[in-house]
């Protein structure tokens, strides 16, 4: 009877091969979910940005701007700044706990920026391109902002009449129409019938 007292080279090479696989695998999914978590939290923080800007213009009462740097890839708030006449002297970047400026991750960029501006904005505001204005009255420029890398996409809609921005994982054409029509609504069947028109 032949007693074995240890493991063959082959074993051994076995054993080591099959644990750098692993090893390697587990390293290439960490990278890539790595990735995939920067990317998101540059989508994020561009939601982050326009829900501040928001809050900025109704709390402070005065116009607040995203600026969006498509050459630099990055994006950045702005509040006018008024004086004790309220009379607008200049605009201060907003960098504090809330906000700081953001560059987007290597490889993501803005592909596709729209923005109309609302009518009540442009009476007093002289109208810059790839600026979305918050107004302290509620409203905002209406705006769909894709940012991207060429294969995942993300898509930010800011609502006119309420400055209420959404995010989505998509495309700009997979964005729904963020509106109410209340004319709609007065026309609907229980009004007709009731003959409760306007």
């Amino acid at each position: 009877m032949v007693v074995r007292g240890g493991f063959t080279l082959v074993e051994i090479l076995v054993v080591v091969t099959i644990v750098a696989f692993m090893a390697g695998m587990s390293g290439g999914i960490f990278i890539r979910s790595y990735e995939k978590r920067v990317k998101e939290k540059a989508a994020m923080d561009l939601l982050h940005a326009a829900l501040y800007a928001r809050i900025l213009a109704v709390e402070r009462n005065l116009p607040c701007k995203l600026y969006l740097d498509t050459e630099n890839q990055a994006f950045h708030l702005a509040i006018d700044v008024a004086d004790e006449t309220g009379v607008l002297v200049g605009e201060q970047l907003i960098d504090n706990a809330y906000f700081r400026s953001v560059t987007l991750p290597d490889e993501m960029m803005f592909e596709n920026i729209t923005i109309r501006p609302y009518y009540a904005l442009m009476q007093d505001v002289n109208y810059v391109t790839n600026v979305i204005y918050f107004s302290p009255n509620g409203t905002a420029d209406e705006a769909l902002i894709q940012i991207g890398d060429g294969f995942k996409h993300y898509t930010l809609s800011v609502s006119a009449g309420t400055s209420r921005p959404k995010l989505i994982r998509g495309t700009v054409e997979d964005v729904t129409p963020d509106s109410y029509d209340l004319d709609l609504q007065w026309l609907s069947t229980d009004n007709i019938l009731s003959g409760r028109l306007p």
